[in-house]
Protein backbone atom coordinates (compact mmCIF):
# COMPACT_ATOMS: atom_id res chain seq x y z
CA UNK A 1 0.00 0.00 0.00
CA UNK A 2 2.94 2.45 0.67
CA UNK A 3 4.41 1.56 -2.13
CA UNK A 4 1.08 3.08 -4.01
CA UNK A 5 1.11 6.24 -2.61
CA UNK A 6 5.00 6.53 -3.10
CA UNK A 7 4.31 6.05 -7.07
CA UNK A 8 1.28 8.05 -7.23
CA UNK A 9 3.09 11.00 -5.52
CA UNK A 10 5.99 10.80 -8.35
CA UNK A 11 3.36 10.50 -11.06
CA UNK A 12 1.69 13.63 -9.72
CA UNK A 13 5.14 15.40 -9.40
CA UNK A 14 5.19 13.93 -13.14
CA UNK A 15 2.26 15.36 -14.33
CA UNK A 16 2.98 18.63 -12.95
CA UNK A 17 6.21 18.98 -14.84
CA UNK A 18 4.08 17.89 -18.01
CA UNK A 19 1.43 20.05 -17.82
CA UNK A 20 2.72 23.13 -15.63
CA UNK A 21 -0.38 25.89 -14.74
CA UNK A 22 2.78 28.42 -14.88
CA UNK A 23 4.44 27.92 -17.76
CA UNK A 24 8.56 27.09 -16.90
CA UNK A 25 11.32 29.25 -18.04
CA UNK A 26 13.20 28.40 -21.26
CA UNK A 27 16.01 25.69 -20.66
CA UNK A 28 14.79 24.78 -17.85
CA UNK A 29 13.17 20.97 -18.40
CA UNK A 30 16.45 20.65 -20.11
CA UNK A 31 18.58 21.62 -17.34
CA UNK A 32 16.90 19.12 -15.11
CA UNK A 33 16.82 16.19 -17.74
CA UNK A 34 18.47 14.52 -15.58
CA UNK A 35 16.30 14.49 -12.24
CA UNK A 36 13.13 14.00 -14.93
CA UNK A 37 15.11 10.56 -16.36
CA UNK A 38 15.25 9.45 -12.23
CA UNK A 39 11.37 9.76 -12.04
CA UNK A 40 10.27 7.81 -15.24
CA UNK A 41 12.82 5.07 -13.89
CA UNK A 42 11.11 5.69 -10.22
CA UNK A 43 7.98 5.21 -11.99
CA UNK A 44 9.24 1.93 -13.73
CA UNK A 45 10.25 0.51 -10.61
CA UNK A 46 6.80 1.41 -8.87
CA UNK A 47 5.26 -0.18 -11.78
CA UNK A 48 7.42 -3.12 -12.00
CA UNK A 49 9.95 -2.43 -15.15
CA UNK A 50 12.96 -1.66 -13.69
CA UNK A 51 15.19 -2.90 -10.95
CA UNK A 52 15.84 -1.90 -7.50
CA UNK A 53 16.44 2.16 -6.42
CA UNK A 54 19.13 0.93 -3.98
CA UNK A 55 21.00 -0.65 -6.56
CA UNK A 56 20.85 1.91 -9.04
CA UNK A 57 22.26 4.56 -6.34
CA UNK A 58 24.92 2.29 -5.37
CA UNK A 59 25.77 1.56 -8.69
CA UNK A 60 26.06 5.28 -9.70
CA UNK A 61 28.24 5.41 -7.03
CA UNK A 62 30.53 3.07 -7.81
CA UNK A 63 31.10 4.08 -11.64
CA UNK A 64 34.85 4.29 -12.67
CA UNK A 65 34.59 4.85 -15.82
CA UNK A 66 37.08 6.55 -18.24
CA UNK A 67 35.96 9.71 -19.81
CA UNK A 68 38.34 9.12 -22.74
CA UNK A 69 36.57 5.87 -23.62
CA UNK A 70 33.29 7.37 -22.98
CA UNK A 71 34.38 10.01 -25.61
CA UNK A 72 35.45 7.90 -28.08
CA UNK A 73 32.33 5.37 -27.76
CA UNK A 74 30.00 8.78 -28.25
CA UNK A 75 32.23 10.03 -30.90
CA UNK A 76 32.04 6.87 -33.28
CA UNK A 77 28.18 6.88 -33.14
CA UNK A 78 28.23 10.46 -33.96
CA UNK A 79 26.71 12.14 -30.84
CA UNK A 80 28.81 15.30 -29.20
CA UNK A 81 29.80 13.64 -26.16
CA UNK A 82 29.82 15.75 -22.48
CA UNK A 83 32.66 17.43 -21.02
CA UNK A 84 33.80 15.76 -18.56
CA UNK A 85 32.66 18.37 -15.65
CA UNK A 86 29.09 18.27 -17.24
CA UNK A 87 29.31 14.24 -17.25
CA UNK A 88 30.44 14.62 -13.50
CA UNK A 89 27.68 17.24 -12.88
CA UNK A 90 25.30 14.84 -14.36
CA UNK A 91 26.23 11.97 -12.11
CA UNK A 92 26.13 13.90 -8.91
CA UNK A 93 23.15 15.36 -9.81
CA UNK A 94 21.39 11.93 -10.22
CA UNK A 95 23.17 10.65 -6.64
CA UNK A 96 21.32 13.02 -5.00
CA UNK A 97 17.92 12.60 -6.46
CA UNK A 98 17.70 9.30 -6.06
CA UNK A 99 19.39 9.65 -2.56
CA UNK A 100 16.31 12.35 -1.47
CA UNK A 101 14.40 9.83 -2.66
CA UNK A 102 15.32 6.72 -1.64
CA UNK A 103 16.12 7.84 2.28
CA UNK A 104 13.78 10.90 2.84
CA UNK A 105 11.17 10.11 -0.24
CA UNK A 106 11.67 13.46 -1.34
CA UNK A 107 11.77 14.92 -4.36
CA UNK A 108 14.32 17.36 -4.85
CA UNK A 109 16.88 19.19 -7.32
CA UNK A 110 13.73 20.74 -8.93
Amino acid sequence: MIKYFEKRKLVKYMEHLKNPKVPFPDGYLEYHKTEIDCLDWLIAYYEGRAGNPKDYLESLMKIKANYNDYAFEMEKHGIIPLTEVERLEMWIREINFLYQWIYYKQISGF
